[in-house]
Formats: structure tokens, C-alpha cells, sequence
């Protein structure tokens, strides 16, 4: 690897340091970032909580409304409840609206407004985009749109979903429209007729897979999905370093060295010394942060569940 290595071996039961190798050089983290948005995620997300895709009726009782709620990784026909991916399905949220809606033609709109921002983080390089590192970030998406090493992804829109609803409504004989004007500017009222819904895996499974996959687009959901639980709003640019950081501050993790943009590692330029990912592993191990020590073990074991062998 060089002779810039950074290291730190730790006794995570006397949490006596063993060994330590340049661990207070601020260097780039990459994808090990993820390890410190998840203090975040731990504290701020229920994570046995599941993410709810539903369809409402809309101004007139021939609308449907299709609100997001956060999932990605919906399925385009059946849900599959063994596994992460997919596990909520278009095809069964479509036979459920087909059921409880009135005969006749159906006029599709959707409610993206929940933890909305920008599709992309203002601090990304367009062309990690354009080669398939990651996805635009949204509160719904096509399990089949995911990215998938050494394919480079269409450009996603929501129309994707759009049109993958209404074509599972098609296929159960029902005519339905997609107005030009589909996506609507507020959220739907709070005690809109629910026509039908489906859920996701556990947030914990969804975090689990996207550690597994370094998938950058469902951290940085996760973590807009964390403010606004917590209330905050999500920055315009998509930049939620600071956010993140106030969360290490906060669970007492020093950042000095940190600088940090993002919830993935993506954006270029950023650093944090080993000591801080560290200091999360411990807090993990530690036994007072039972949450985030959930998502640790959720981490790949190389030679097991995970490999380098693709990358170097």
C-alpha cells in the first residue's frame, strides 16, 4: 500500500491501544466515512423501523397518489420478503390500490416532498455520477435502477417510478394516466384515504446492505432521513458534513482533523485522522451504544461477506 499507511489496533476490551501508525494524519477515508455518518443513523433513525411506500386517493376520487417514504429498493413486480432488496413490491402495492379504488380511469401524481433535496451532493463529481458509483439521492427508487458494479446506470428520474406503478396498474387491466405534471409541490393531507402500502426491510437490513454494497445513495438518504426526524432541514446543496459532525461532538468522539462533506466519502477532498474512526469502532464495542453497535456488526468480513479482491 505504500509508506503512507495509517493504522490503529486497538484491545476493545481494555481499550488499551496495541499499536498506532500515523492514526492523527487527517487522510481520505473513502467509503470507511460511512462508519462515522452512522453514529448518526444509530442515534437518530428506530432501527427496526420500516420505510412505508403507500398510495393515497388525491383531489378527486379517480386520483392516486403515490407518496414516497424513503425506500429505493422497491421491486418492480412481486415484493420478496426474504430479502433486502425488493422486499416491497410495485406489483403488490398496484393490486391493493386496484382493490380499493373506484371503476374506472386512474390519474397517477406523487408526493416526493418527504426528505426532499437535491438529486445529487453539490460537492460530487459529475462524472462519479455519470461512471455508476453512485445514484441520484431520492426518497424512492427502483431496486432495478441500483447501481451494480462494471454496468454504468441510466440516468434515474422519478418518472421511472412513475411509470413502473403505472404499468403494474396497466397489467391488472386498469387505464391509467401519468400527467406531464405528475410530481405535486406539497404533501398530501395527513388523513388522505389510504388505498394501500408496502414496506421495506428494517432500517438496520437496509444499512446492512448498503455497507455491504458501499452503496453511497442510501447513506445519504438515510442520513436526510435523519434530520428530519430530528428536525432539521436538509441543505439545499445536499451537504450534511456539518450535521454529521455535530453528532460525533455530541456522543463525545473528538473531530479535530475532520472535514467532511458528506454521509458516503464521495466528494472529494475530504479527510479525518484514523483516530476518529477509531474512536466510533470503540464507542461501537464498547457497549454503551448498543444502536450503533448493531450496525457494526452488520459490517462485511472480508473473506466471508466481503472482498477487496475487486478492487485491488
Amino acid at each position: 500500500l505504500g509508506p503512507n499507511v495509517g493504522v490503529v489496533v486497538r484491545d476493545a476490551t481494555s481499550e488499551q491501544i496495541l499499536y498506532s501508525r500515523a492514526a492523527d494524519q487527517p487522510r481520505v477515508l473513502a467509503s470507511l466515512q460511512k462508519l462515522l455518518a452512522s453514529v448518526t443513523l444509530a442515534t437518530a433513525l428506530d432501527l427496526d423501523a420500516t420505510m412505508t411506500t403507500k398510495a393515497v386517493v388525491g383531489s378527486t376520487p379517480g386520483d392516486v397518489v403515490l407518496v414516497a417514504g424513503g425506500d429505493t429498493l422497491l421491486a418492480n413486480g412481486a415484493g420478496d420478503p426474504d430479502d433486502v432488496v425488493g422486499r416491497a413490491g410495485l406489483a403488490d402495492l398496484a393490486a391493493q390500490v386496484d382493490a380499493a379504488a373506484p371503476a374506472g380511469p386512474l390519474t397517477l401524481h406523487l408526493d416526493a416532498t418527504y426528505a426532499a433535496g437535491p438529486r445529487t451532493v453539490s460537492t460530487w463529481s459529475p462524472s462519479d455520477v455519470a461512471l455508476g458509483y453512485t445514484r441520484g439521492v431520492a426518497q424512492i427508487g427502483l431496486a432495478d435502477l441500483r447501481p451494480i458494479r462494471g454496468r454504468v446506470p441510466a440516468v434515474e428520474t422519478d418518472e421511472d417510478v412513475m411509470t413502473a406503478f403505472a404499468d403494474a396498474l396497466r397489467a391488472l387491466g386498469r387505464t391509467v394516466d401519468v400527467p406531464g405534471d405528475a410530481a405535486l409541490s406539497e404533501p398530501v393531507a395527513a388523513n388522505a384515504k389510504v388505498l394501500g402500502s408496502v414496506a421495506s426491510a428494517p432500517y438496520i437490513e437496509v444499512i446492512g446492505h448498503a455497507l455491504a454494497e458501499s452503496d453511497n445513495a442510501i447513506y445519504e438518504n438515510l442520513t436526510r432521513q435523519a434530520m428530519v426526524k430530528e428536525g432539521e432541514p436538509i441543505p439545499a446543496d445536499g451537504v450534511t458534513g456539518p450535521y454529521l459532525m455535530s453528532h460525533l461532538e455530541h456522543a463525545d468522539i473528538a473531530i479535530a482533523g475532520v472535514d467532511i462533506k458528506d454521509a458516503s466519502g464521495l466528494s472529494p477532498g475530504q479527510t479525518a485522522p484514523l483516530t476518529v474512526v477509531d474512536a466510533v469502532l470503540a464507542r461501537a464495542v464498547g457497549g454503551d451504544a448498543p444502536s450503533l453497535r448493531r450496525i457494526i456488526a452488520e459490517l462485511p468480513v472480508a473473506g466471508l461477506s466481503g472482498t477487496l479482491a475487486e478492487r485491488f
